[in-house]
């Protein structure tokens, strides 16, 4: 909801408010707080059959500041794979 109403109120200002929502990464602190079978479990129920990167979340911030995402504006993107699909 802080998105949506930040997006109204800045929209005035030529502002867009979006916000991203990653599931699990493959980053240092994520590897250390799951062992190596439970990130393999997760990876294997995921459609995409991988965990994401930090390079796909970075992609998708450095979508979201380009010109290309203009008229994107309050919203919030998962990125996850597809795991929630299911």
């Amino acid at each position: 909801m802080l998105t949506k109403c930040c997006a109204l109120e800045l929209s005035k200002y030529n502002i867009k408010v979006n916000t991203v929502s990653p599931s699990l990464m493959l980053t240092p602190l994520g590897m250390q707080s799951y062992s190596e079978e439970e990130i393999k479990a997760t990876a294997e129920k995921n459609p995409s059959k991988r965990l994401g990167t930090v390079e796909d979340t970075a992609n998708l911030v450095l979508f979201l500041l380009s010109e290309q995402a203009d008229y994107i504006n309050g919203e919030n993107v998962n990125i996850n794979g597809g795991i929630l699909l299911k």
